[in-house]
């Protein structure tokens, strides 16, 4: 049996027109905006498997309506409702939930009774909750597929970057270790055992307290206290020779405990060589001052020679003991004057690199001349060697920059410019300051004199060391400020063993 007519609200309005055909009509203009929801999707998948859901709802639908009046399909709904929920928003699931509710009760041969409403809620909700678990499933899986992911592509980056600590670790050129607790090594690289003498399995069965022994005094599990610096230390290789050595170590805390991560770098040979060049400079120095003690003795036998002589002409004095003892000190005088330190012979086997040496001299004076409220500008010429050696032509610079800022104090402008060229073939470094300049530029190389500060030997020496490598330190006039110009020798192809080390 077929309903028509008009179904009528108990207010006596009429709820729908038609039967089946107005919940048909009613459809269209209730959930046009769900199916244009639909259709927005950009995905293409999405969209294909939206219009096959829609395409068997159709089919429902139209099969619904055509069938035998005792016989309904709106069961069948759920099937496009599985299908399109999980890639619908939980207020167009609602919407189609209701749509097919409709349809369900508008298509099929109920007869529409009082308690046609109580189906449509209790079809309604059957299709609003297997709409909105395979969305939640959906949801929940791609999720899962998400983090999933995303974990992969940790991982991933994890393991890379665990590769590249391992490279880092392995190929360093400084010895790594990492030890725990009891100060047993747990790990060391290459480097490690080559600077120890011995192979890393046996390294690993070693403490570390056992190669440097300074090491004891680090509590590796100090709690919530973390250790970050670093010390210089002697310890001894596994044959028992000893080395120096600069250890940078950290402790942090892991799963398995605490742990301590220490980069030793070998430091003995850079220990000799700076000893060697202190000692070679000391001795350089101390020639220099000796020669500048006995040039004053010259001076003072030389007069005490003439007096004598002028004495002896007294024949009163000829036999007097005392006058014979005063000549036999005068000679020995005379003697020890001789002796005088003879020119430092060149040594024409070093060479250094003039830039690399100014740059060495900014790292190192450049603290103090900000401190003194100064400025330092250096301009070097790139690609000039000269014959001296790096240590010597460094102590010049550092006498020169004293002597600088002890002019600059009380002066508005504080400023040092240092400028290199070649001229001939010579290299030329022009140390220019903004102070008052020099005075009394006669006595300004000579030691001992009063009107220098301390024992006035500084511009002597550096003028000596010049000189034992052919070069030259003199004062030059300047309109304003006090200029001293360093004249070294360009170092030629013959020049054995060249320096060219960086800073």
């Amino acid at each position: 049996m077929k309903i028509t007519g008009e179904k009528r609200s108990k207010a006596g309005e009429p709820r729908y027109r038609g039967g089946r055909r107005g919940y048909a009509a009613a459809a269209p203009r209730l959930f046009m905006p769900i199916v244009r929801g639909l259709f927005q999707l950009s995905d293409r998948d999405r969209a294909r498997l939206l219009i096959t859901a829609g395409l068997i709802a159709a089919a429902i639908a139209a099969v619904d309506y055509a069938a035998q009046p005792n016989v309904s399909l709106g069961y069948l709904y759920i099937v496009p409702i599985l299908i399109a929920s999980g890639f619908l928003k939980r207020w167009q699931i609602v919407g189609l939930a209701a749509l097919f509710a409709v349809l369900r009760e508008g298509l099929g041969p109920f007869p529409h009774d009082e308690f046609v409403w109580t189906r449509e809620i209790l079809v309604f909700g059957a299709f609003l909750s297997s709409g909105l678990l395979v969305r939640e499933i959906t949801e929940g899986r791609r999720r899962s597929e998400e983090y999933s992911r995303r974990l992969e592509d940790q991982i991933k980056l994890r393991r890379e970057a665990e590769e590249q600590l391992r490279v880092l670790f392995d190929s360093n050129p400084a010895a790594i270790l990492i030890v725990d607790e009891n100060h047993q090594i747990v790990r060391a690289n290459d480097a490690a055992a080559r600077m120890f003498g011995c192979n890393r399995e046996e390294l690993l069965e070693r403490r570390l307290d056992e190669f440097l022994p300074a090491m004891r005094r680090v509590p590796v599990d100090a709690g919530e206290h973390h250790f970050r610096t670093n010390m210089e230390c002697t310890g001894q290789r596994a044959d028992g020779s000893l080395l120096a050595a600069d250890v940078w170590f950290s402790t942090y805390m892991t799963s398995k405990g605490p742990r301590l991560a220490a980069i030793v770098l070998d430091l003995t040979e850079e220990l000799r060589e700076r000893e060697d060049l202190s000692l070679d400079s000391l001795l350089v120095t101390s020639r220099v001052l000796v020669g500048a003690v006995l040039h004053e003795i010259r001076n003072l036998s030389a007069a005490a020679t003439v007096a004598h002589a002028n004495l002896r002409r007294d024949p009163r004095l000829a036999e007097n003991e005392d006058f014979r003892a005063l000549g036999t000190l005068v000679e020995g005088l005379e003697k020890v004057a001789s002796s005088e330190l003879a020119s430092l012979a060149d040594r024409q086997d070093v060479s250094v690199d003039l830039s690399s040496v100014l740059r060495e001299f900014q790292l190192i004076a450049e603290p103090s001349v900000k401190e003194a409220g100064a400025s330092l500008h250096i301009a070097p010429a790139d690609g000039l060697k000269v014959r001296m050696d790096r240590h010597s032509l460094l102590q010049v610079l550092l006498n020169l920059a004293r002597n600088s800022i002890r002019a600059l104090a009380g002066v508005p402008e504080r400023r040092i410019v240092i400028e290199s060229r070649l001229e001939g073939g010579d290299v030329l470094v022009r140390f220019e300051d903004s102070g008052p300049g020099v005075q009394d530029t006669d006595r300004l190389f000579q030691p001992f004199h009063s009107s220098a500060e301390a024992t006035g030997l500084g511009l002597y020496v550096s003028r000596a060391t010049l000189r034992s490598f052919g070069g030259e330190l003199y004062y030059e006039p300047s309109p304003a400020g006090g200029r001293f110009v360093i004249r070294l020798c360009r170092a030629g192809a013959e020049a054995a063993a060249p320096d060219t080390g960086e800073p």
